[in-house]
This record gives C-alpha cells, sequence and structure tokens, in this order.
C-alpha cells in the first residue's frame, strides 16, 4: 500500500497528506512527508486507512491479499474487522488464505467476527487436483516427457500439485532416474528437498541456516553480510568471497531451495521456498547453533537503520546476547515514541 501511495501523482499525494499522517500513527510505513499527529487514538488511525482505501478505490478497484489469516492475532483479526466495519461503498476485494488442518483454525476468533461481518464473505475450499486434473496439468507441463515418466511422477504425486510441480522440476533437470518414485506422498518433499541439499558448497548451505533460522524474509545485503561472516574462517579456492556467495544465491534459487522478494521499497529480500525445507534444516542445527546463526543476523542488520531496531532486538535475544537484546529494546522503544 504504502509503495502505490508513492506512485501516485504529486497533486494526489498531496490531497491525501492529512489522511497518511494519521495513518501512520498506527501504520509507521505509510508515513510521508507529514509528521504524524499526536493524540491520534486507534480507531483514529483505522478511520484515516479507511479513508485511503476509499481514495485510492475511486482511482482503481483494489485487490487486497492476505496469506495464513489462521496465524492472525487478536490484533490483526479486529483491525480487519474495522476496516469492513462500515457498508459505505469500497470497490476492494480482500482474498485471505486459511488453512483448515491448523491447531487454530476452528475455535480463531477470526471465525465467528467473520460471521458477524457487514460486508458478504464467501469460504471457497481449495481442494488438489482431480487425477484427470493432475494427469492434465502433466501433460502441458511436460509434453515431450515419456508416459512411463508422467506415469511415474503421477503415481508419487497423488494429484498434490506442489509435489507434481517438484517432480517435474527433476524431470527437466534430468535428475529423475535418480529420484527414488516408491514413497508415499506424506513423506515424500521432506526426502526429495533434503537430496537436493546434499553435497551443497559452504555459500550456499550457509545461506540456506541463516535462512531457516530467520523469523521471516531477509534483505539481500544483510543476507550477503550473514554469509561473508559465517564463511570468515573458510578458505574459497579460485573465487572471492562475494562472487561465491552471489553464485549460492543463483544456485539456490535455480534450484528452488529459496526465492526473492521485495519490501516496499523495493529491496531484494530471501526466504526459504518451503517449509518443509526449514524443518529439515532445523532439524540439523542444535540450540547452540540457531543462536550463533541469529546472532550473525543481528550483526548484520547493523545500527543504521532506525526502522529496524526491533527486529535487531528479536535476533538479539534469540542469540542470547541480552545486553545488545536490551540495547536495541530500548532503541526501537525511543524510535515507536
Amino acid at each position: 500500500l504504502a509503495g502505490v501511495i508513492e506512485g501516485l501523482p504529486t497533486n494526489l499525494k498531496e490531497s491525501i497528506a492529512d489522511e497518511r499522517a494519521v495513518a501512520s500513527v498506527l501504520f509507521p510505513v505509510l508515513r510521508g512527508e507529514e509528521e504524524p499527529p499526536q493524540g491520534v487514538k486507534r480507531l483514529g488511525a483505522i478511520r484515516a486507512l479507511r479513508k485511503l482505501l476509499g481514495f485510492l478505490a475511486e482511482q482503481r478497484p483494489i485487490l487486497l491479499c492476505i496469506e495464513d489469516l489462521h496465524w492472525a492475532s487478536w490484533d490483526t483479526a479486529s483491525l480487519l474487522m474495522d476496516l469492513f466495519s462500515e457498508t459505505a461503498q469500497i470497490r476492494c476485494f480482500m482474498i485471505g488464505t486459511w488453512r483448515t488442518d491448523s491447531a487454530r483454525s476452528d475455535e480463531h476468533f477470526l471465525t465467528r467476527d467473520m460471521e458477524l461481518s457487514l460486508v458478504e464473505v464467501r469460504r471457497l475450499p481449495i481442494r488438489g487436483f482431480s487425477t484427470d486434473e493432475a494427469r492434465e496439468f502433466l501433460i502441458k507441463r511436460a509434453p515431450d516427457a515419456a508416459l512411463e515418466e508422467l506415469r511415474s511422477i503421477l503415481r508419487v504425486g497423488r494429484a498434490n500439485p506442489r509435489v507434481l510441480s517438484e517432480l517435474l522440476w527433476e524431470l527437466e533437470h534430468d535428475r529423475l532416474a535418480d529420484v527414488k518414485l516408491d514413497r508415499a506422498c506424506d513423506d515424500f518433499l521432506p526426502k526429495l528437498f533434503t537430496e537436493r541439499m546434499k553435497d551443497l558448497e559452504k555459500p550456499h548451505e550457509a545461506m540456506l541456516k541463516l535462512l531457516a533460522v530467520a523469523s521471516g524474509p531477509i534483505e539481500h545485503d544483510w543476507l550477503c553480510r550473514a554469509v561473508k561472516a559465517e564463511l570468515s574462517g573458510s578458505v574459497l579456492p579460485g573465487e572471492e568471497t562475494q562472487d561465491a556467495i552471489e553464485a549460492a544465491f543463483a544456485h539456490n534459487e535455480e534450484c528452488r531451495l529459496v526465492r526473492r522478494g521485495e519490501d516496499t521499497r523495493h529491496r531484494t529480500q530471501w526466504l526459504l521456498a518451503h517449509d518443509v525445507i526449514r524443518d529439515a534444516l532445523v532439524a540439523t542445527l542444535s540450540e547452540r547453533e540457531q543462536a550463533r546463526l541469529a546472532g550473525r543476523i543481528a550483526d548484520s542488520v547493523g545500527d543504521e537503520r532506525a526502522d529496524k531496531y526491533d527486529l535487531k532486538f528479536e535476533y538479539e535475544l534469540r542469540a542470547l546476547r541480552v545486553a545488545k537484546a536490551f540495547k536495541a529494546a530500548v532503541r526501537a522503544a525511543r524510535e515507536a515514541e
């Protein structure tokens, strides 16, 4: 949303400067040139955000996408309900994903809130492929593959789109023959990714381990610094360390182990491609190793970004560096004030 507002023409940005300043009290990322006013309450900030959405909806329809709503805190849930509690027409359509197998899904307060909402709420169950759909998917993605290979993929994938996609990747890279296709679908992905991560070079492995202990996406520059620190005792013959790190980014992305994204300021970020990869990596790390890697991330964040003191606090705390965590917490509190 902040990126959309920044992209507006100057005259339009100036016309919503007051609402943007008020909303930034609750959502600091929306802050523009205007300083947030004093004494703004939560509902006032939400009302300003609703006005911003209404203004943008006059320019073009808005689509809001929110993933993993089953993990929403009470604050997030109440924010969503406050935002859409009025029946005034806003050309806004929201899509939220929700895992019904989550332990928190049935009794989640957001479930009750949605039932009482004044706006129309529809629940659409998303299932896997049928056998025919899976077969059609494979034929379209790999029209030149041998029929026996597609049958093997279909037998293991059991119409699971993610498993089918990963097996097709193995096929496209001539690695399907090395994959044991006699495993059940439930435990196939962990073993497949574990096999894909075998015999990685040190920069590739360091990058994955750092992302495994990360609580969210890590900016490219931070991750480079953390990997470089992790490799400080290693010798990389024939290659400069930075070149080796960039090669690790490319290789891990090519192997579908990591994926890149962008923050609101279009800075490149990295995260693991699947939670299965995280689980497999964390299982190999002791608590001491996880704390050490969290410390690497904390050091890479540095002190130059005031908007990241809270993140630095989190990683310092996880690294068991209490004094540094306390210092970062104080800075984060001052910045919040």
